[in-house]
């Protein structure tokens, strides 16, 4: 099984354009002890699993560990809606279903998006 997760790490890396260099590099680690990781000399540890899976938030977990799924996590995104406010500027408005941290980006996004329109609120009263 290690290998298997081994295997699947350098494919990740591979179809991202990533060097075993760069992930070194990224998790702050050795490269020649991350390489020896990968190619099986190092036993790959849960921390630098976690790490990989820290770092590559869109990496699947089920893909990585078990095999099972898409190597990128998948998120269910809504229709697009346009809408234009009286003064003619553009508000774009998303529809969003998927998993809980997509969700709550969203959430975060909105909130921002609340906070900037009180800001131009405050502006304009000036």
């Amino acid at each position: 099984m290690e290998s298997a997760v081994c295997n699947r790490i350098k494919q990740f890396l591979k179809d991202n354009r990533y060097t075993v260099r760069t992930l070194a590099s990224m998790l702050n680690v050795n490269e020649g002890t991350l390489a020896n990781k990968l190619n099986g000399t190092r036993g790959i540890d849960v921390e630098t699993v976690c790490a990989i899976l820290e770092q590559f938030p869109q990496l699947s977990a089920d893909w990585l560990l078990l095999g099972r799924g898409s190597m990128v996590r998948q998120y269910e995104m809504g229709t697009h809606i346009l809408q234009v406010n009286d003064e003619g500027d553009n508000i774009q408005k998303y529809q969003v279903s998927g998993n809980g941290d997509c969700r709550q980006c969203f959430d975060m996004l909105k909130e921002k998006d609340r906070q900037i329109a009180e800001l131009i609120d405050i502006i304009k009263r000036k």
